[in-house]
């Protein structure tokens, strides 16, 4: 009898759409794949919302994501796909070649057939982030609060200057040990520190007697950082998970979903259900996203992380 009741409460429909769940997040932690050479696999990011600074209110930011090199390229909020095609050329493939594979957010730019096509003829594989799932690209999210904060603490009073510092901001960046690797990534990209002060000589390593090698052989630096990437995550799955529980989905099984983020019929969203569903798990995609069967009023993307509930 207790055991009946324990499962008729935990399977009360009203009670799950209402009522605010209580257990650890679902989902646990899947690192990108690992890396093959430097400019292999890069991430896309825009920071908009900036006031104007001679034309530009946006920042295009390109992060390397074994070296964790960044570029930061001054733009607009208006800025269309074949303008950053163009930036993307200008800044990142003259540099340093075409890249294998790319990962950015859903903005517009990213997701229209003309940047599908700009992919192809690169021969470069795109893949885009979840939606609402940041921690899919969260390397550029955090190199974005690193800028941001460099650009308030030293932009002029009236906030129209940080075009003029967005160089010196990516140059402090990537002359800061980053924590992944234990070393700057500017020597990471280019096997050598560079001098940022006249009255400061240039160092060869940081605190790693191991730097000077890497300046003759390239390929055991590259070994190096996926040894130091391996480790950092790792050491971010075990943190990650201790505080999320693992939850698997069949095809055929019923769920519902938070939407949080869909705009409904209802005057206020604090007295709206909390979830919706139940829905139908169509397919599993990758190791922790699945596709749903949605209703067809809803203009909403099918494939959601596995942060949903049971029916």
């Amino acid at each position: 009898m207790t055991a009946w009741i324990a499962d008729y409460v935990a399977s009360c429909p009203v009670c799950a759409i209402y009522k605010a769940p209580r257990h650890q997040p679902y989902g646990l932690l899947q690192p990108l794949a690992m890396l093959e050479w430097p400019w292999g696999s890069i991430l896309l990011d825009f920071i908009e919302g900036l006031p104007l600074s001679t034309g530009y209110d946006s920042i295009l930011v390109i992060v390397n994501r074994l070296t964790k090199y960044a570029i930061l390229a001054p733009t607009n909020k208006m800025v269309t796909v074949e303008q950053t095609a163009v930036l993307l050329w200008r800044h990142l493939v003259r540099c340093f070649g075409v890249p294998d594979h790319m990962v950015s957010n859903w903005g517009k730019q990213f997701i229209s057939k003309v940047w599908k096509e700009f992919a192809r003829i690169m021969g470069a594989k795109h893949s885009l982030s979840m939606a609402y799932h940041p921690q899919t690209d969260g390397q550029t999210k955090w190199v974005n609060q690193v800028v941001e904060q460099y650009l308030q603490m030293y932009c002029n009073y009236q906030q129209d200057d940080w075009a003029k510092l967005l160089h010196m901001a990516a140059f402090v960046y990537n002359n800061t040990v980053h924590t992944s690797i234990g070393i700057l990534p500017f020597f990471a990209c280019y096997g050598w520190n560079p001098k940022a002060h006249p009255d400061i000589p240039q160092q060869l390593g940081v605190n790693n007697p191991k730097h000077p090698e890497y300046l003759v052989n390239g390929d055991k630096c590259c070994k190096y950082l996926q040894e130091q990437i391996r480790v950092a995550q790792c050491r971010m799955v075990d943190q990650y998970n201790q505080k999320h529980k693992d939850i698997k989905f069949k095809v055929s099984d019923l769920v519902y979903i938070n939407h949080k983020n869909w705009k409904t019929n209802r005057p206020m969203l604090k007295l709206d259900t909390r979830f919706a569903g139940p829905y139908l798990v169509k397919e599993q995609v990758g190791h922790r996203a699945y596709c749903i069967t949605l209703s067809v009023n809803l203009r909403v993307h099918d494939v959601f992380m596995c942060h949903c509930s049971n029916w």
